[in-house]
């Protein structure tokens, strides 16, 4: 579950620090006939702003584009933040459930995993708020919304269908993984 999906990315993030570690203490060469033969490239460019910075909530993370705008759900403010994709200067904050961790685009809807108080919620694009807060008895992870269902997998290895009509938890099409 969870707790093997954090240490995996502990696990790569110790051998990403080594390899910085052991490849940052080899002089450089600017590519010069010693490493030409090298079987390591060059390292990317250093990461460069590109325009101005646009400012979200706390802690953002997962991102998702879709009906006209850009959705990004911030962990730490427990909230989602729209930016109209045409004019950024345009945006909205929509308080949703505790530590939101993912979030997707259906045909009318924006649908939030809240892992922290085991619920989804279910944003209207149009007016841009919660309409719909539904709880899904264990910590949603990841979701999808595919032609009016919402599917869900959750930390205790399942996957559950929610009707995006009725905004239930259909009982028959719980999934174990």
């Amino acid at each position: 579950g969870l707790w093997v999906a954090l240490l995996a990315g502990l696990g790569v993030a110790a051998a990403a620090a080594a390899a910085v570690l052991l490849l940052g203490s080899e002089e450089s060469t600017d590519g010069d006939a010693a490493t030409a033969g090298s079987a390591l490239p060059p390292g990317p460019p250093a990461a460069q702003v590109v325009g101005r910075p646009i400012p979200v909530g706390d802690a953002p993370g997962a991102v998702a584009v879709g009906g006209g705008g850009i959705w990004v759900a911030n962990t730490g403010s427990e909230s989602v933040t729209y930016i109209n994709a045409r004019r950024p200067r345009i945006r909205d904050r929509i308080p949703v459930g505790e530590d939101p961790t993912a979030i997707t685009i259906g045909p009318a809807s924006v649908w939030v995993a809240n892992f922290g108080d085991r619920t989804v919620s279910k944003i209207d694009i149009s007016f841009r708020r919660v309409t719909e807060t539904i709880p899904v008895g264990a910590a949603p992870i990841d979701l999808a919304a595919p032609s009016g269902f919402v599917w869900v997998s959750t930390e205790d290895d399942r996957v559950l269908k929610i009707d995006a009509h009725t905004n239930a938890v259909v009982p028959g099409d719980v999934i174990r993984v």
